[in-house]
Formats: structure tokens, sequence, C-alpha cells
């Protein structure tokens, strides 16, 4: 796989180098790292703003990075294939 597609892979599903991360997880992730806050992530969820924390939390501890590094997580998967 060349690296264009390697950086593909990675924009599409940046969590999938964390199989331990439930879907939820994943998906929550997903939208916190673009910004959406954890009421704007609960209401397109349906679900409480605490359980969007908690899952939030979780999805955190288990890839290593906090709320406000989850961006630059990706983008330093991104930067690993291109340099």
């Amino acid at each position: 796989m060349g690296k264009v597609e390697q950086v593909r892979a990675i924009l599409k599903n940046p969590f999938g180098k964390y199989p331990n991360l439930s879907d939820q997880e994943e998906r929550v992730l997903r939208l916190a790292s673009r910004g959406l806050t954890n009421r704007e992530i609960a209401q397109g969820e349906n679900v409480s703003d605490e359980m969007v924390a908690y899952v939030l939390r979780n999805g955190l501890l288990k890839t290593g990075s906090t709320k406000k590094t989850l961006p630059n997580k990706v983008f330093s998967m991104i930067e690993e294939i291109v340099e």
C-alpha cells in the first residue's frame, strides 16, 4: 500500500489501530476530533451529556489522548507515513 492510500485509510478510520475501542467510543472520538462539544455530540447521538463524557473519557484512556490532543493524534499518524 502506497503512502497516499495509507493516509486515506487513516482519514477514513483514524482509530482503526485501536481495536479495543467500542463502536460508540470510536464515533464519539471521531466527532470530538472534529471539534464538536459534548453537548453537540450528545444531541447527535441521542444520549445525555454525561454519557458522552463517560464514553469520551474511556476512549481517550484507550488511545492515550486528551480531548485537546485528539486531532494531533490523527495528524501524527499521517506524519509517520509521510516521513
